[in-house]
């Protein structure tokens, strides 16, 4: 659906853009700015043709249509974030009261007018609201999941967000949209018919020229005259002003004999005549001149006035090459502008710059490369205490003096801005390195930490900061760079009042970049990107095959095969873990269906995460995934643990594994001697087998110590009744050591390397253990 967003932007706007709407996700601030687009079509549509409520009803239709594809694609990217969240039901909720109300609307039996003044009125107060509050508030919880931050800490910042200048921005831009709504419907009017009063002057002046009639002259002066807005009309190449009519007059406050008396560029001040004379030279290089721009005039007292020039040409008159400007007041417009502009980016209650402002301000110096910038959020420690004592009266006094007397004593290279409540920016330029963070710190807060006067009360208040340098060589948006600030306060409110934390920008590139990978992670999933490999486990003296270990690999479209050391580590702790888990006893399983007839001894032994043992549900969810059909899958699937995964509720782990081991299957502990073991600790789990950590087996060869540890280890298996198997087993002379100490199951790349399902089936047929192993002493 393609909508001219330039041209109804150069029209007379019922609902200006400003970037300061944009939410920060780029898909959904292009279709706003659509929306916006067709918004001030229709209004100007309606001034244009208000005698055919048919086309009016066609372009109220458009903005439905396109309203309808706007939301859809919103949800979309909301359903990424808040599936199954209320915030996400009300939001589709508002989505839907939106075409009920246009509807009702429509089919209202208001006349013409009233019914344009509904729907002009309904309209910008949702679309603003619906952009500065709805939208705006679920992106910025959105790009803080993005860079890390779990759904209830994103909403919570964006709440925090929106309590500040952005929620002044939406009251005052609705109060301002809705005065303009109430008079924008005249005020286009009074364009649309300026502007065919201009095209009847010129196409007039041109019949005067071809017929040289008196009655055209006349007429002439009668239309130029009868026009609101100064109209000035100046020889080409001389700049001399041959005509002007009454408005000119009452603009300028020069007499019709003054102003003929005059170059056009004289009505401008002194300091703009070199630029009117170039731009004066250039239209007359044109065969036909046309521009609009705005521009001041000054009067014959010495006042200056902001107006908007829209100039024709060539026009003939007098037998000379002329050019006529239409001159128009823009003080009100400007003012409304300026207004619009201040509430978008200053604090109603400081002055200071508000969260639009300092990032602004941030922009302008992320293009000046060289310099290197401190970026501190500081908040004031226990602000609430104080309303609750004084009351939010007396609150916003002190916020407001504490901001007078902290700018008085700042730098001149720092900027100071209020994000909302008690939370305050600080921005200092020309920082030579992270080194002097400390000394500045330390001095900054013995600034804002004096005691604020208020009401003939000392305040004594301290500041918590948090910090973030930003080198002159790093790219890092303003939004970015706010989260990280606010991440670092959060850092600091953790440790105690009156303290500062500085970024780790390693730490915090780090945790970016791990989130990035748990997002990959969850779409590999989806996108049924992972496959299972196989790791024989084998009697290492008969050669008979015990099991296989399930090994997780990435299949990853860009970077080919991945193990798991590149994703898991990522994994821990995180809902994805369980995930990967669900999944991995599913492919299990589907396997063991597979294999059933074709291998009916063979056991896969799964690897399971710490927050699956722990999961109170976990015994009752495994046994579903494998009670599919053959209740004796069950008994063919091995769990292995690592030692550290019980620990957190041993008794909750220990229920679990003792409900897994109650189906038939078989439990082991994984890494064994890596982690947390204790003879009590084995006696409390329900365990049957012991895995030894292969970094034992690695060097055993050459390292007394290595077979110590192995050879406790195995005592220990005997003593508990528990089988024994040794990872890593890579080397003949390793497997006949393991064998000599009474350790005859291994796992390892001397009897196989993990294989694909294909690959497995054909070792399977062609495994013999070698004759070294065969020939072993065992000991008793």
């Amino acid at each position: 659906m393609d909508i001219d967003v330039n041209r109804a932007q150069n029209d007379f706007v019922i609902f200006p853009w400003n970037d300061n709407f944009a939410t920060g996700i780029a898909i959904i601030d292009e279709q706003h700015k659509v929306l916006v687009a067709i918004l001030n079509k229709l209004a100007n549509h309606f001034v244009q043709e208000s005698s055919a409520p048919e086309s009016l009803a066609c372009v109220v239709q458009e903005l439905a249509d396109y309203a309808d594809f706007h939301f859809k694609t919103e949800e979309e990217v909301w359903h990424k974030h808040f599936s199954s969240h209320p915030l996400l039901t009300s939001h589709e909720q508002a989505h839907h009261d939106f075409f009920v109300k246009v509807s009702e609307i429509q089919h209202s039996r208001n006349n013409l007018e009233e019914f344009a003044d509904e729907l002009f009125g309904f309209l910008t107060r949702w679309l603003a609201f619906h952009i500065l509050d709805n939208d705006k508030r679920m992106a910025l919880a959105t790009i803080s999941m993005d860079c890390g931050a779990d759904i209830d800490e994103a909403l919570l910042s964006a709440n925090q967000d929106m309590t500040g200048s952005l929620a002044l921005l939406i009251r005052a831009v609705l109060d301002m949209y809705g005065e303009l709504s109430a008079n924008t419907i005249d005020l286009m009017k009074q364009k649309i018919a300026r502007q065919r009063l201009e095209k009847e002057l010129r196409d007039t002046a041109e019949q005067l020229v071809a017929e040289k009639l008196i009655a055209s002259e006349e007429r002439y002066h009668i239309l130029i005259n009868a026009m609101p807005d100064a109209i000035i009309v100046a020889h080409m190449a001389s700049a001399r002003i041959i005509d002007a009519n009454i408005a000119t007059e009452k603009l300028l406050g020069y007499s019709p004999q003054q102003l003929r008396n005059m170059q056009v560029f004289e009505i401008h001040p002194p300091a703009t005549w070199a630029f009117h004379r170039e731009n004066l030279a250039k239209l007359g290089a044109i065969e036909a001149p046309e521009e609009s721009f705005e521009t001041e005039v000054i009067t014959s007292a010495g006042k200056l006035i902001d107006v908007e020039v829209s100039v024709h040409g060539p026009l003939l008159l007098q037998g000379q090459k002329c050019l006529v400007g239409v001159f128009r007041d823009i003080t009100e417009r400007k003012k409304h502008r300026s207004q619009l502009e201040y509430v978008a980016y200053f604090d109603e209650l400081t002055g200071l710059p508000n969260r639009n402002g300092i990032k602004r301000h941030l922009d302008q110096l992320q293009a000046q490369s060289d310099k290197n910038v401190l970026i501190i959020h500081a908040d004031m420690d226990d602000f609430s205490a104080i309303n609750a004592q004084y009351s939010s009266e007396f609150g916003d006094r002190l916020l407001k003096e504490f901001a007078r007397q902290a700018s008085a004593s700042l730098s001149a290279d720092t900027l100071m801005a209020r994000l909302g409540g008690d939370e305050f920016l600080l921005v200092i330029e020309h920082i030579e390195s992270p080194g002097s963070i400390d000394t500045l710190m330390t001095a900054l807060l013995a600034t804002l930490q004096q005691p604020v006067f208020v009401d003939g009360i000392d305040i004594y208040i301290t500041v918590s900061a948090g910090v973030k340098f930003r080198a002159s060589a790093e790219q890092t948006s303003s939004e970015v760079i706010l989260r990280q600030a606010a991440h670092a306060l959060y850092m600091a409110k953790i440790a105690g009042k009156s303290r500062y934390h500085v970024l780790d920008q390693a730490q915090e590139n780090e945790q970016r970049n791990k989130h990035l990978l748990l997002n990959e992670i969850e779409a590999a999933l989806t996108n049924n990107e992972f496959e299972l490999f196989y790791q024989p486990k084998v009697n290492m003296v008969t050669g008979a095959v015990s099991g296989v270990e399930a090994l997780i690999r990435w299949r990853h479209p860009t970077k080919g095969l991945l193990t798991p050391g590149y994703f898991m580590p990522a994994t821990e702790g995180h809902k994805v873990s369980l995930q990967i888990d669900n999944w991995v006893v599913r492919q299990a399983t589907n396997q063991l269906l597979r294999w059933y007839d074709l291998l009916p001894d063979l056991r896969i032994s799964v690897n399971l995460c710490a927050q699956s043992i722990q999961d109170p549900d976990f015994p009752s969810r495994i046994l579903a995934m494998t009670t599919s059909g053959h209740t004796d899958v069950t008994r063919r699937l091995a769990i292995e643990v690592l030692e550290g995964s019980a620990m957190g509720d041993i008794n909750t782990a220990s229920n679990n594994l003792q409900a897994c081991r109650d189906a038939g299957m078989i439990v082991a502990i994984d890494d064994f001697g890596t982690g947390y073991s204790s003879l009590s600790y084995l006696k409390k789990l329900p365990i049957d087998c012991l895995k030894i950590d292969q970094g034992f087996v690695r060097d055993m060869v050459n390292s007394k110590d290595d077979i110590a540890l192995i050879q406790g280890f195995i005592s220990i298996s005997k003593a508990f009744d528990l089988s024994t198997v040794a990872e890593g087993v890579e080397t003949i002379e390793q497997g006949k050591l393991l064998i000599a100490m009474g350790c005859l199951h291994g796992q390892g790349y001397a009897i196989s390397r993990p294989l694909p399902v294909a690959e497995l089936e054909h070792w399977l047929a062609s495994w013999q253990t070698p004759d070294a192993w065969r020939g072993s002493d065992i000991c008793a």
